[in-house]
């Protein structure tokens, strides 16, 4: 496993603050991105709430794929499904670093 470079931020200076923001979002649509590939195509598993979210959202297009959500037509498998983070992070301040 590479070794990460360490680099010191001047958590401070708001002028770094969107770079921070952007490079969280960054790593967090990526781990999402990840989750999500395995959940539809490793474990072709409904685990994410994605179909309690259409129910209350967009209740006649559930009625349609329910029966066949993530068996049968397995409709979850195979939805394109988008992700995307964003991050504001409402204060900077220090942490201490673990090992």
């Amino acid at each position: 496993m590479p070794r990460r470079r360490r680099e010191r931020l001047a958590l401070m200076n708001p002028a770094q603050h969107a770079g921070i923001e952007g490079k969280a979002a960054e790593r967090l649509t990526a781990m999402m991105k990840g989750t999500r590939e395995k959940v539809q195509l490793e474990y072709k598993s409904y685990v994410i709430g994605l179909g309690t979210y259409l129910k209350r959202e967009y209740p006649a297009a559930w009625k349609k794929f329910q029966n066949d959500w993530d068996r049968g037509g397995d409709y979850f498998s195979q939805a394109d499904i988008e992700l995307e983070a964003r991050v504001k992070v409402r204060i900077f301040g220090s942490t201490i670093e673990t090992k």
